[in-house]
């Protein structure tokens, strides 16, 4: 039985993941890898703080 700060989790996982391999292509060098926090330029998709679809934070 897992125990998390006092709650019992009956054994199961508190989370999964699931990650795509990544084909080996397009490759950032170092330097620009750490400055944009990925290796592959196919997985560099910039964060503009909404969801697919429409709403920004607002709601409008």
């Amino acid at each position: 039985m897992n125990n998390y700060r006092g709650r019992v989790c009956d054994g199961r996982p508190m989370a999964m993941a699931y990650v795509r391999k990544q084909p080996w292509r397009r490759i950032y060098k170092s330097e620009v890898a750490l400055q944009r926090g990925t290796l592959f330029n196919d997985l560099d998709k910039p964060f503009k703080g909404y969801k697919i679809g429409g709403c920004g934070c607002n709601g409008k």
